[in-house]
């Protein structure tokens, strides 16, 4: 076993080694049929037989993988590498433990409280309380359940019998988790309103206000305006004061889901992206985008204590939840979780904030800004590129275009097919405005403007060729 963990971890120093080269690639492109063909899947009646021959395994399973680590990679809403997490990640794995009791997970439990608690502290939520989850989408999921408890306390016990309908307001702008969350709790993807949004992406609060009267003038029930603090197209954060005194005005549950932005906290320069957030219900928000940690690390913030456990304890678990002698609710979190078993989240976070500090995310996150900013402004200055909209945050979205004339939205996703396959560089696209767009996301934190530099000589150069073959 000492040879094969020595032999791993070479490999992964040489994975890490090929990461910081950027002219590696960040993917050997194949499409599934090629895959499998360069890559044994079979799993025979008999194994291996020795440690060892799980090394080629692995070195195969590396070079067919996306370098999410590499500074060329720009298509997520994450990226990067984080050590100190990675160690968390790790760690984790090989102490193996799960978060429903202090007893099985004592200096997790500890970890996880203190964490939720800093990040309250952040969000302006003093007495908060708050969860890690499986991602922002069951964050997002976890903040309509507990608004459906608060105005509903008898549901969990009698069902949705006899309820008028219930009514979620987001932006059109929103995630699609929110369609996911009504579909699971019984809602309805039909009554998720979806509120106009302005030039830049943000929900325009008089078009949300005229939504919540157009619902109760017919007799549906207004159950929870979702604002978005970084969407997933733009990086546009929407104008929380004002959506939450509306949600206020007429006593529905405020969600921010500040899954991408919620980092901007850490910023004294870009926390005001933010601003109300204090006066929401819930807020979700995933450490694994702007702080780089591993995925997966998302938490759900409520500003008001007991909630979580209103919403998600049911009865049962007699053989997992025992009498204590320290308050079992405020340290068996498995009892204020949708989840029974759920993986250790914390310490990769834990340990990657305390070796960065506030100060040293505060850096890294301005540095990102920095970037975006850069990208605009080089690509604004082009005369074969158009900014598609100023940036309002890390995501900055573009397109090539072309002397001669040609489908805009077709040659964009040509273009785009040409990076990914080139393996050399990956960034996505989007629509936006009923127009195909390159969305570049700057989250890598040990990304440099000379990395932007190389990946626009790349669109460059892959957009003449297509040119040339107009």
């Amino acid at each position: 076993m000492e040879k094969t963990l020595l032999g791993a971890v070479q490999l992964i120093l040489d994975y890490l080694e090929e990461n910081q080269n950027c002219a590696s690639h960040i993917v050997n492109y194949r499409t599934p049929e090629q895959l499998v063909q360069a890559f044994d899947l079979s799993i025979g009646s008999q194994g291996l037989g020795e440690y060892e021959a799980l090394l080629p395994i692995l070195e195969e399973y590396l070079n067919h993988s996306v370098k999410t680590g590499h500074r060329q990679f720009c298509n997520q809403l994450f990226a990067g590498f984080n050590f100190p997490a990675f160690l968390g990640e790790v760690f984790t794995a090989l102490t193996n433990t799960s978060m429903y009791t202090y007893e099985v997970a004592p200096l997790a439990t500890l970890m996880e409280k203190h964490l939720i608690e800093k990040m309250c502290q952040l969000a302006g939520f003093p007495n908060g309380e708050g969860t890690f989850t499986t991602g922002g989408s069951n964050a997002n999921l976890i903040a309509l359940l507990c608004a459906r408890q608060r105005y509903f306390p008898n549901i969990k016990e009698q069902g949705m019998q006899g309820l008028p309908p219930l009514v979620c307001f987001v932006s059109d702008q929103a995630h699609y988790s929110f369609q996911k969350a009504a579909l699971v709790l019984g809602v309805g993807t039909d009554h998720i309103i979806e509120v106009a949004t302005d030039d830049q992406g943000c929900m325009i609060p008089a078009a949300l206000e005229d939504a919540i009267t157009d619902c109760l003038a017919s007799g549906k029930k207004p159950l929870i305006v979702a604002a978005t603090t970084g969407t997933t197209v733009l990086g546009a954060f929407d104008p929380l004061p004002a959506i939450g005194t509306i949600a206020q005005k007429y006593d529905i549950w405020f969600h921010v889901d500040a899954a991408f932005g919620g980092s901007v906290l850490l910023s004294q320069t870009y926390a005001y992206l933010m601003d109300g957030c204090a006066q929401a219900d819930s807020i979700t928000w995933d450490p694994h985008k702007m702080m780089n940690i591993p995925l997966i690390s998302s938490t759900l913030l409520v500003k008001e204590p007991g909630q979580l456990h209103s919403a998600c304890s049911t009865d049962g678990g007699v053989y997992l939840f025992h009498e204590q002698d320290y308050d079992a609710l405020q340290y068996e979190l498995g009892r204020s979780s949708l989840s029974c078993g759920r993986r250790v989240d914390s310490l990769k976070l834990w340990l990657a904030w305390r070796y960065f500090g506030d100060k040293g995310y505060e850096k890294r996150i301005n540095r990102l800004f920095r970037l975006a900013g850069y990208a605009a402004r080089v690509i604004k200055n082009h005369n074969r590129l158009v900014l598609a909209a100023p940036p309002q945050s890390v995501t900055v979205c573009f397109r090539y275009m072309p002397q001669k004339p040609a489908n805009l939205d077709q040659f964009t996703l040509q273009l785009r097919d040409r990076l990914v396959k080139s393996g050399a560089s990956l960034v996505n696209y989007s629509q936006l405005r009923g127009e195909i767009v390159i969305r570049m996301v700057f989250v890598n934190g040990d990304m440099h403007e000379t990395d932007f530099d190389q990946f626009l000589e790349r669109v460059l150069e892959h957009g003449s060729e297509l040119e040339r073959a107009l």
